[in-house]
């Protein structure tokens, strides 16, 4: 997969930079795709799927409690990934009539089902 900016880049802020390390992370441990270009709608469906599964530390801690990411981080990293694939076409890094791998995928229909509960007003 081609090489990300560095942390520090104009092109991405630090959560972006966090939502895309886990695709980074994806492809490394799975190693289904040796180039950008190979990267596949149905690899998509996988990262979804690995999305699911992984746990992470709410305040980016190393040495913080995981838990498994939530519905609301996953629908925030998957238009981030697909952002990042449309500036790769865009800039000709891919082929210029190649779809991203993440149009296929609904983001609008994904159900936030595990979300933090907020409460504004305490009984008190």
């Amino acid at each position: 997969m081609a090489q990300l900016p560095p942390t520090g880049s104009a092109f991405f802020s630090t959560d972006h930079q966090a939502a895309i390390t886990h695709l980074s992370n994806f492809v490394r441990e799975i190693s289904i795709a040796s180039k950008t270009s190979q990267f596949q709608a149905r690899h998509a469906e996988e990262f979804v799927h690995y999305l699911q599964t992984i746990k992470v530390a709410p305040n980016g801690y190393e040495n913080s409690q995981k838990r498994p990411l939530l519905d609301k981080g996953i629908k925030y990293i998957l238009p981030c990934c697909r952002s990042m694939f449309s500036y790769a076409i865009k800039r000709r890094h891919l082929s210029p009539y190649a779809e991203t791998p993440f149009s296929c995928l609904d983001l609008g229909r994904i159900l936030i089902e595990n979300a933090k509960t907020v409460s504004i007003f305490s009984p008190n």
